[in-house]
């Protein structure tokens, strides 16, 4: 490994861990960092992104996690009980070693199952995993268990090595992957300036990739929409200002720039950050951004972005991360948003514009009510409104007996937390039914 190489792992890694050296492979069945969480087509399996962020251990890991043996374990659940279940083992189907620090996951369907493509930061490779119907993984082209031997090396279009690329969506025979940092153009000639990049991987030759320049905007998030185009969120700067912006682009128009928009949010919310975003039918797209935290729903109605209309902005209670839709009633929608900087979930009424539901350890479920200072004594979290530290990705399945399951990756505590929302029309009666894995104190994660 490079020096600048390392470095850039050391700072990602807030500087723990980072004494080069022979390191233990990451157990395969425990959480270590949980990140991108991927929901298999059948719903019977969950992949996590073990992100190893503190290097505490040699590598990363691709979990391949049996939802039905955790459906089965869990059962109904108990909504009105004051612990949830805590099921220490995870049900593991497979398990294989990828690199450090990695990103989102996209999947595009293959025959016998699944491609995975999981993006690294620090490492600018993508790794390529098949996953077949049973959740067994396979290292694509390359050593069975170790995906870092037959990563994707990913470089800018001057053939510099790529940095940080992190978001990714599949999207007919390709996947795209955006960074999160910008680059030289050309490192001969510094004043071209610097840019994002944005990527395309074949499905079937994974080592086709080739990159282009997305110019001042950095992408958190991408999504592919209803209507087969893709759309991307993330922090735009200018020449006095960062705002949170969209992006939104034709698959097939990628080496040519056609089609791409990009647009400010800064005219409806003046937001420094946009961190995930969620096309929704009907041209609708959800869009989280921070500084100030809300959800921000807009619609072009097929029209340009330029014309978007922003319908309504709803504040958050903490800086968002993830958002998820449940479609509630034939006239309520909720928007499920995570939050690692205040570690919480909550609900949205999106038509209404509130937030209905919030689940954040203080026991009070309903922000519309007052919250008894009692109930945040002595700094004691209540279990079964508590999701955890630095909860960011989620899931969301339907329950046997009615409702839904959320499943809430705890990045900073190594769990998986297991949200039942029995009655969609009472948000606020969430309840955390389970604690997956065995939580990390502070101290150790």
């Amino acid at each position: 490994m490079s020096p600048p190489r390392f470095l850039l792992l050391c700072l990602l890694g807030a500087g723990l861990g980072c004494v080069q050296g022979a390191k233990m492979p990451q157990p395969l069945h425990v959480f270590r960092y949980p990140g991108a969480l991927r929901l298999s087509e059948d719903g019977r399996t969950l992949f996590v992104v073990g992100t190893n962020f503190d290097l505490a251990w040699e590598a990363g890991v691709l979990q391949a996690i049996d939802l039905e043996a955790l459906d089965a374990a869990i059962g109904p659940g108990d909504p009105e009980g004051a612990e949830p279940l805590h099921i220490e083992t995870v049900p593991l189907r497979d398990a294989v070693t990828i690199d450090s620090f990695g990103g989102e996951i996209a999947a595009a369907p293959v025959e016998g199952g699944l491609r995975l493509f999981v993006p690294h930061r620090a490492a600018g490779t993508v790794s390529v995993v098949d996953a077949n119907s049973a959740g067994a993984l396979f290292c694509h082209g390359g050593d069975a268990d170790d995906c870092r031997t037959s990563a994707v090396v990913l470089q800018t279009p001057a053939g510099e090595p790529l940095d940080d690329p992190f978001a990714a969506v599949a999207a007919g025979d390709a996947v795209y992957v955006a960074t999160l940092s910008e680059q030289s153009v050309d490192p001969a000639v510094p004043e071209k300036g610097r840019q994002s990049h944005l990527v395309r991987i074949p499905v079937e030759a994974p080592e086709a990739a080739v990159a282009e320049g997305l110019g001042a905007i950095r992408l958190r998030d991408l999504r592919l929409g209803d209507d087969g185009r893709i759309v991307g969120a993330g922090p735009l700067r200018s020449a006095s200002i960062t705002t949170a912006a969209l992006l939104r682009f034709e698959p097939q128009s990628f080496g040519a720039g056609l089609g791409r928009e990009v647009f400010s949010l800064y005219g409806f919310v003046a937001a420094t950050d946009a961190r995930a975003v969620l096309p929704r039918p009907g041209g609708e797209i959800w869009t989280l951004v921070s500084n100030p935290a809300a959800l921000v729903v807009s619609s072009s109605d097929g029209a340009p972005l330029d014309e978007t209309d922003v319908v309504v902005a709803t504040a958050l209670p903490g800086s968002p991360s993830r958002v998820a839709a449940i479609e509630a009633s034939s006239e309520r929608t909720l928007a499920v948003v995570t939050s690692s900087a205040s570690d919480s979930l909550c609900f949205v009424d999106v038509r209404r514009g509130e937030v209905v539901g919030l689940l954040d350890g203080s026991g009070c479920t309903d922000p519309r009510e007052p919250c008894p200072s009692a109930s945040r004594r002595d700094g004691r979290r209540d279990p079964a409104t508590d999701v955890g530290r630095q909860p960011f990705d989620l899931v969301v399945t339907p329950r046997v007996e009615g409702g839904y399951r959320i499943w809430v990756g705890g990045f900073g505590e190594a769990t998986l937390r297991v949200v039942d929302l029995v009655d969609p029309a009472r948000p606020w009666d969430a309840r955390v039914v389970a604690v997956v894995g065995t939580p990390e104190a502070p101290e150790d994660g």
